[in-house]
């Protein structure tokens, strides 16, 4: 135990390093997103900036397509070499049927990085959706398996 408490910990370095790739977290339309890792002055601390969009413009059952656009801001509460938990919270506009609703999602997300790809994460989240429209303001639990996959440069 005490070897284990001494020896010292390699954190994952995301700072300055900008991750592209896609993001289901806010609801049914996977949306493209761009991270960043906001440089700190030491290494075990992560912080993640988030911005995301997305649109769905298939025939459905509603009249208008589906559209989602947001920020998300992250903070890693365990920062390891090959798993980041980050808790974080996002505000998003989510068009859901037709009516524009205003969504806030406190969140807790565990971002895996392969071994042997050093660049690829994958994420896993669950949060609150907190929607405020103008018919359908409600609050639910939710969460995905593989919510997000993002390269990072």
């Amino acid at each position: 135990m005490i070897i284990f408490l001494l020896s010292s910990v390699f954190a994952k370095d995301l700072d300055n390093r900008l991750g592209v790739g896609i993001n289901q977290t806010l609801g049914t339309v996977p949306t493209l997103s761009v991270r960043y890792g906001v440089p700190m002055p030491e290494k075990v601390m992560e912080v993640q900036a988030e911005v995301f969009v997305g649109f769905d413009t298939a025939p459905r059952t509603q009249i208008q397509p589906i559209f989602n656009i947001g920020i998300k801001g992250s903070y890693g509460i365990i920062v390891e070499d090959n798993l980041n938990i980050l808790a974080g919270g996002a505000l998003a506009f989510v068009d859901k049927d037709g009516d524009p609703t205003f969504r806030m999602l406190p969140s807790l997300e565990a971002q895996f990085f392969l071994m042997g790809l050093d660049n690829l994460s994958l994420g896993s989240t669950i949060g609150l959706n907190i929607d405020l429209g103008q018919t359908h303001s409600q609050i639910q639990v939710g969460g995905n398996i593989l919510g997000a996959v993002h390269y990072w440069f």
